[in-house]
């Protein structure tokens, strides 16, 4: 691409409490060196953390349907989250776009949207258009308040909604990337999510005592905290650790309940939201992390970034991105058995505290290596001028034939070379 592009970037943006904020915030600065860059601006004084560092423009349907119109290429980023990610919904639909899927599930996002601009029966049509029987009788227990929408999530995901109002997708998982290419004829990057260190610290030569456990970040129901406790109760080394939990947590009292019922007043502590150098000081003091999705919503892991960052052994599930990784860089735990799976890493850590050091360096080492903001902006440029110019389209589900011929490696994508792990 010869000439600078020009993009509208439509995202969550710092300091909103979001990981898609963060990051945003990691990969401005590198995609400012290659790309003219407009950030749309949501939420009032919760979205100028990039401004005046860069071009943070508030949000007004005057300004912003004629930049839509005529100037940049729209980049409309897409997370489950509907309080951040519910004028993207809209918006595409209008204007289409360039669709980066963070989270492979968006029924969270879509039920929303349909229960503000549609009427019941319009998101019954649509869940039975995409999903059948089966999607008739979740959108009854979605539209009556009954569903539980992370265990229907998987199931019926909603991303090939979205997928069907934009001209390109950009994706963070291999996951998703073959769910994306088996079924749309459109172009597509695979790109692992960018990270922006900032100098975290990773230097460890052994493990406290008591034992520093960290769990942070956005903590629904999937992050799994009960079973977190569960299994500290019933660990032989409960009275020689201690876990610290940061970040927003859905259910709280719940989760504080559980706490004194278990008797673990003195052995965990509950932070609620901390600021980026608080988090930083909290990963620094830790000594190795609990990051468990199950189940997953398909997205990569930001808070897995950072503590791969921080030199952190990190305990996760073994499914979805997670499952991607390089067995070197993190402990994996099989769902079926969480509560036996966290105890053995507890011991682990008393017992054989050398392996599980090495699992920490290996994941620094991952994080610097592949998950660098300049390599991403610089495959996001070079995918830009691979399918720019006018009259974009939307994509185009694949027929039948050519869903096979997806599967069997006729892909037309463009994939982020991948080093080896």
């Amino acid at each position: 691409m010869t000439e600078r592009p020009k993009i509208e970037w439509l995202s969550p943006l710092p300091p909103c409490r979001s990981g898609i904020a963060d990051y945003t915030n990691d990969v401005a600065e590198a995609l400012s060196a290659v790309a003219d860059v407009r950030y749309w601006n949501f939420f009032g004084d919760d979205g100028r953390g990039l401004s005046p560092r860069f071009l943070v423009a508030d949000w007004n349907k005057v300004e912003g349907r004629r930049a839509l119109e005529c100037a940049g290429i729209p980049i409309y980023h897409f997370g489950n989250n509907p309080q951040f990610h519910r004028p993207m919904w809209h918006l595409i639909r209008r204007w289409p776009g360039i669709a980066v899927i963070h989270d492979q599930v968006l029924l969270g996002l879509a039920a929303d949207a349909f229960a503000r601009r549609s009427t019941p029966e319009g998101f019954t049509r649509t869940m039975q258009r995409y999903y059948g029987a089966e999607g008739i009788a979740a959108s009854r227990d979605i539209l009556q308040g009954t569903a539980d929408l992370i265990e229907l999530g998987p199931r019926f995901p909603f991303t090939p909604y979205v997928l069907k109002r934009a001209t390109a997708a950009v994706v963070h998982t291999r996951a998703l990337r073959d769910f994306v290419a088996a079924r749309f004829d459109m172009p597509l990057l695979y790109a692992p999510l960018p990270y922006r260190g900032g100098g975290l610290s990773s230097h460890r030569g052994g493990f406290r005592n008591p034992l520093q456990i960290v769990v942070f970040g956005h903590l629904g129901p999937n992050r799994r905290l009960p079973s977190i406790l569960a299994a500290i109760s019933e660990s032989p080394y409960r009275d020689r650790l201690h876990l610290t939990v940061a970040g927003e947590i859905a259910g709280r009292a719940e989760i504080a309940g559980r706490i004194e019922r278990l008797q673990l007043d003195g052995h965990v502590t509950i932070l609620g939201f901390v600021t980026e150098q608080r988090l930083a000081q909290l990963l620094a003091g830790s000594d190795v992390a609990i990051n468990l999705r199950f189940p997953t919503m398909g997205e990569a892991s930001h808070s897995q970034l950072h503590l791969w960052a921080a030199g952190l052994p990190t305990l996760a599930t073994n499914t979805g991105w997670y499952a991607e990784q390089p067995e070197t860089t993190l402990v994996r735990i099989e769902p079926a058995r969480e509560i036996e799976g966290i105890k053995e890493f507890i011991a682990l850590a008393f017992e054989q505290p050398q392996l599980l050091l090495e699992v920490g360096r290996k994941g620094r080492e991952w994080v610097e290596r592949v998950h660098s903001p300049m390599l991403y902006a610089e495959n996001l440029v070079e995918f830009l001028g691979s399918i720019a110019g006018p009259p974009w389209r939307r994509a185009r589900p694949r027929s039948m034939l050519g869903r096979i011929r997806a599967l069997f490696g006729s892909r037309r994508r463009r994939d982020q070379a991948h080093p080896p792990g």
